[in-house]
């Protein structure tokens, strides 16, 4: 289960890239951005975060964002090591607990669930073959039927990689020191229902905007991106929530007394 641990621990470096894409490398802001506009004028008339500039206000969603005990990610994005992408669905605590989903492209899913003691997996047929490949036939076949849609579970202190993908400082620690110049302000907008202001930013012919939400909290909502080639979209929600790390139920297949 070694490469299996290992493709959850690239999600670390995925995760990690794609929240710093909030940041951008712009240099110079419009002393203009500063004062807003007509497209940030609530419908009452208060202006969303009135008098803040594009920095100021994606220097908001940073702190407010990182400053989470706990949230969710879910979007689709590169990794670097595979040249492939990566989907996630994942939910995760300053704590070091996660649950959800990863889905390596072409490489079928792993449902994941961490908490301080234990880590549960349960891979597909399709995901068991793809991170075991270098196994003989024989010893993955065997694995296949002993574990393949199965819930497995090990130590976590024999989970390395994993428990550091499933800690949210590891996650976002890069984000608290990173740079937000040049980010400009946007305009009031709604996310599935929920109102939200965007910052803009560019750098060459890439572009990253960040939805940031006006009510409660200025939690990031979105951050949409084109810097790094392709389109990705990074959706966080469920901020303060605990996380659903509960043991799952029926048979679990304990990988340490195998």
């Amino acid at each position: 289960m070694r490469s299996s641990t290992r493709t959850a621990a690239r999600l670390t470096a995925v995760a990690a890239t794609a929240v710093l894409l909030v940041t951008g490398c712009q240099s110079g802001s419009d002393a203009k951005d500063s004062k807003g506009s007509k497209d940030s004028q609530g419908s009452a008339g208060q202006e969303v975060f009135a008098g803040l500039s594009g920095e100021q206000i994606a220097d908001k969603a940073v702190k407010a964002t990182t400053d989470a005990e706990s949230l969710r990610f879910k979007g689709t994005m590169p990794d670097e090591e595979t040249g492939k992408t990566m989907a996630m669905d994942i939910a995760m605590d300053k704590k070091g607990a996660c649950a959800g989903t990863i889905s390596p492209e072409g490489e079928g899913t792993m449902e994941i669930i961490s908490t301080e003691k234990t880590l549960y997996m349960k891979l597909d047929e399709k995901a068991l073959r793809a991170q075991n490949k270098d196994q003989d036939a024989a010893t993955l076949d065997a694995m296949v039927d002993m574990i393949g849609g199965k819930w497995a579970k090990t130590s976590a202190d024999g989970a390395g990689d994993v428990a550091e993908m499933c800690n949210l400082d590891t996650i976002l620690g890069e984000l608290k020191t990173a740079s937000t110049a040049g980010s400009k302000r946007g305009k009031e907008t709604e996310l599935a229902g929920t109102p939200a202001f965007t910052v803009t930013a560019k750098e060459g012919k890439g572009s990253t905007t960040l939805y940031v939400a006006t009510e409660g909290k200025p939690y990031l909502l979105q951050v949409d991106t084109t810097e790094s080639g392709a389109p990705v979209s990074l959706k966080f929600s469920d901020y303060g929530k605990p996380v659903p790390s509960a043991a799952p139920k029926g048979e679990i297949v304990d990988l340490d007394n195998l």
